[in-house]
C-alpha cells in the first residue's frame, strides 16, 4: 500500500515538473547561456548572478524544495550551468584547434583514428 501511494506521489509530481522543466530548458536556460564560449563568465561576480536564477528555479518545484541544490539537479537530469558552461568551452576551443584558429596544434592533444560511422578523436596519452 506504501509502494502504491509513493508511486502516486512520483508519479503526480512528474506530471508537474516535466512541463516546467522543458519550459525552463527552453524559454529560460537560453538567455543565460547565450554566447557562452565567447564571454564565459570566468569572475565569480558574473557566475552569482546567473547561477540563483536556477537554483531559485529549481526550488520552487513542487516536491523539490526542502532537497539540496545539486540533488535537485541529479533528480531532474540536468547538469549545473558551471559544467554546461564547461562543456561549451570545451566545443569551443576544439573547434578552433580543428581550423587553426588557435595556436594550439590539434595533433598535439588528439589523432584521428577512422570509425565504423565517422572519425572518432583519440587523445594523445
Amino acid at each position: 500500500m506504501i509502494l502504491l501511494k509513493t508511486w502516486r506521489y512520483i508519479s503526480r509530481l512528474l506530471t508537474y515538473l516535466l512541463p516546467l522543466l522543458k519550459a525552463f530548458t527552453t524559454y529560460v536556460r537560453p538567455l543565460l547561456e547565450y554566447a557562452t564560449p565567447v564571454w564565459s563568465p570566468y569572475a565569480v561576480t558574473n557566475i552569482t548572478k546567473i547561477e540563483p536564477v536556477q537554483r531559485s528555479f529549481t526550488k520552487r518545484l513542487p516536491g523539490l524544495s526542502n532537497l539540496p541544490y545539486t540533488k535537485r539537479f541529479e533528480f531532474l537530469g540536468i547538469g549545473g550551468s558551471e559544467i554546461r558552461r564547461l562543456r561549451y568551452d570545451l566545443v569551443f576551443i576544439v573547434y578552433k584547434m580543428l581550423f587553426g584558429l588557435a595556436d594550439l596544434k590539434f595533433s598535439d592533444y588528439f589523432t584521428l583514428r577512422a570509425g565504423r560511422a565517422n572519425c572518432t578523436a583519440q587523445p594523445v596519452a
